[in-house]
């Protein structure tokens, strides 16, 4: 057993207690091996969320959507839902012929697979982003929290799923505001960088196959890259003075940044979740006798995680099946297929989340109350 204390400051923070309990993962013994490794900040400032999977409150640190906000997201979310309805009535021929064909048992197997294994990567990003404020989450914990956050993301609008995690990682572990916010945005960018990279990829590919994707998406994802890796390397570095909240975040940033070996990780698992992504996407263009290379289900997959980043509506509900149609004219197959394997993906995660996601709550509710937690106050 050892204690451990450490106290840094900050312009935006005023300091971070650290409470070990245990040498190996900064657990305590309970029966479930979960225990108490507190992370706690002083007086300081919060902010909103930025980012791709931006939109919720960090714990408590940002500001509320405001009631206006959420009347526009739930009513273009209405609006997204209509026009669906109303373009699947208007082709009801084109799709009534995909409808028809079987779905192979092995895609209804291993589609629901592929999702678990994009939520288990998804998680172990969180875990490992996390050790570099000292906070050690197990792996059930990392897994709960992010089945809890997806699925509040694909029913509630403004990403309130990043509030929901961000609420349990200042209030029952301790994680500073600003601290969760610089790991949540740091994994935001990684995440876009490496979907831009692999879309430029397989547009390239896709050009010199002869098809016809717009000119402007190059150039897109090209600068979304270079941004991001322009984020990573010298956010917090350029001889600027930044307000204290920004400068705040840069320093959580430049705390990841400064862990030995944590970006090289983060990279590798980025990788494989975009490959996890890349799989579901796959396997639903397969389960309509859609089969796409390596190049286009590539491009596919980067289209449609830009496309999350429009935070109005539940995962992007009605951007996501509008890049969704556009690929297909790109790849030459038809919107119906497109809208009815996005469908069919949407579907399978509606129904993985309603049992992971509830899960993850009581599990996490379990967790909690083993703690002995009050009032769940996070700190900033």
């Amino acid at each position: 057993m050892t204690d451990q204390k450490k106290t840094t400051g900050t312009s935006g923070t005023a300091g971070t207690d650290v409470g070990d309990d245990d040498d190996d993962a900064g657990v305590g013994n309970d029966d479930d091996g979960v225990g108490g490794n507190d992370v706690g900040g002083g007086d300081g400032g919060g902010g909103n969320e930025s980012g791709p999977n931006a939109g919720g409150e960090a714990g408590g640190g940002g500001k509320k959507s405001s009631p206006l906000m959420l009347a526009a997201s739930l009513a273009l979310t209405a609006l997204c839902v209509l026009a669906i309805v109303w373009f699947v009535r208007a082709n009801f021929a084109e799709f009534r012929e995909v409808w028809g064909r079987p779905i192979p048992k092995a895609v209804l197997v291993a589609l629901p697979l592929a999702w678990l294994l994009m939520v288990a990567a998804n998680s172990e990003l969180l875990r490992l982003a996390v050790t570099a404020f000292d906070l050690r989450l197990t792996f059930l914990e990392g897994l709960a929290l992010t089945a809890v956050t997806t699925a509040v993301n694909y029913v509630v609008p403004l990403k309130g799923g990043s509030g929901v995690r961000g609420l349990y990682l200042a209030s029952v572990r301790r994680l500073t505001v600003t601290n969760y916010l610089a790991q949540l945005v740091s994994v935001s960018v990684m995440t876009l960088t490496t979907a831009s990279l692999f879309g430029l990829f397989g547009l390239v590919v896709l050009w010199v196959r002869g098809h016809s994707p717009h000119p402007l998406l190059p150039a897109y994802f090209a600068a979304t890259a270079l941004g991001g890796a322009a984020s990573v390397l010298f956010l917090g570095r350029l001889p600027v003075r930044l307000p204290p909240r920004l400068a705040a975040l840069a320093q959580g940033w430049d705390s990841l940044r400064s862990t030995p070996g944590l970006w090289r990780r983060l990279g590798v698992l980025q990788v494989c979740y975009f490959f996890a992504w890349a799989l579901v996407n796959w396997l639903s263009l397969a389960a309509l006798q859609v089969r796409l290379d390596p190049p286009g289900v590539f491009f596919y997959c980067a289209g449609q995680i830009h496309a999350t980043l429009v935070n109005l509506t539940p995962a992007g509900l009605g951007f996501v099946e509008a890049f969704s149609a556009y690929a297909g004219r790109v790849l030459e197959f038809t919107p119906a297929q497109a809208l009815s394997a996005q469908a069919l993906s949407r579907a399978t995660a509606v129904g993985m989340l309603l049992v992971l996601g509830a899960w993850g709550w009581f599990y996490l509710a379990r967790l909690t109350r083993r703690r002995g937690l009050g009032t769940m106050r996070p700190r900033l």
